[in-house]
């Protein structure tokens, strides 16, 4: 009941966005969005969930920790792409303090199911050391060449 009236006090103005909060079992939003007072005003959750946070820059996924989850998993793939800032205090991501600088235990999900195994080839061996594996999924795509079109005409149209 008090967090139905933070949520209503702090979206006065967004009256839909307040009701969908309200009745959501689960909200799905950015690390920044979870610092908004709309969302803020949800108070403690049970769960969250912080997807790509080896992309996001360690205070920026330190934002959705401010909603006191009971309990928090933390996904991403810190061989893929890293957070856009590099300068030093930036440039460190959540997964590697928790992964590299405490120890915490973690897991390589090391079977792929998107990329025929011609391509997967050069990142599995290039990026995990050979452990990545292709889902035999991954063989019934089709390896005919790729057939681009260009985009304009290489000679302009007769005036």
């Amino acid at each position: 009941r008090a967090a139905a009236a933070a949520v209503r006090e702090a979206g006065a103005e967004g009256g839909v966005a307040q009701e969908l909060l309200l009745s959501a079992r689960f909200v799905f939003c950015t690390c920044c969005v979870a610092g908004s007072r709309l969302v803020r005003a949800l108070g403690q959750v049970a769960w969250l969930v912080v997807d790509e946070a080896a992309q996001a820059s360690e205070p920026e996924a330190l934002i959705p920790f401010g909603l006191l989850p009971e309990r928090a998993v933390v996904c991403g793939d810190p061989r893929q792409l890293s957070p856009l800032a590099r300068t030093p205090p930036l440039a460190r991501t959540m997964m590697d303090r928790l992964m590299i600088g405490l120890g915490q235990p973690h897991a390589l999900l090391d079977t792929q199911y998107r990329m025929h195994p011609a391509i997967s080839a050069f990142p599995a061996a290039h990026f995990y050391g050979g452990r990545l594996k292709d889902d035999p999924s991954t063989l019934s795509r089709s390896e005919a060449p790729l057939r681009l079109r260009p985009l304009a005409s290489p000679r302009p149209p007769p005036l």
